[in-house]
């Protein structure tokens, strides 16, 4: 795939200008780490860029903590910081993909297998 295309899934994927954003410098970092050495980007790597790339943000939000008041009141910062936790782990195991077609579908234990009889047909 080209520059152009990684970009922009790998943009997307990042949700890169939602708080905490990654600026264009870390999006051209991680789009590095992706390449190969023909210069072009495979799904699988531009999922493991995605996957440090909410790390990354992760770790901006590492500070946030939560806050309680008096009556039932509270200002929970630290789910933000949970959401981009579970994103890099979800684009690290293969949940969630890039290309928006991937990843598991998250079911536990068995999935279903489709079987085909044989038709016999005589001529």
């Amino acid at each position: 795939m080209d520059s152009i295309t990684a970009r922009g899934l790998l943009e997307r994927a990042l949700a890169h200008t939602t708080k905490p954003a990654l600026s264009t410098q870390d999006i051209d970092l991680l789009l590095s780490q992706a390449v190969d050495d023909l210069g072009t980007y495979s799904v699988g790597s531009l999922n493991a860029a995605a996957a440090l790339g909410w790390t990354w943000k992760a770790g901006m939000t590492a500070e946030q903590f939560d806050l309680a008041g008096g009556g039932g009141k509270s200002l929970e910062l630290s789910q933000l910081h949970a959401h981009c936790v579970a994103m890099a782990d979800k684009y690290r195991n293969g949940a969630l993909s890039v290309d928006g077609r991937g990843g598991r579908s998250g079911r536990v234990g068995m999935s279903s297998i489709g079987l085909v009889g044989a038709l016999n047909v005589e001529s």
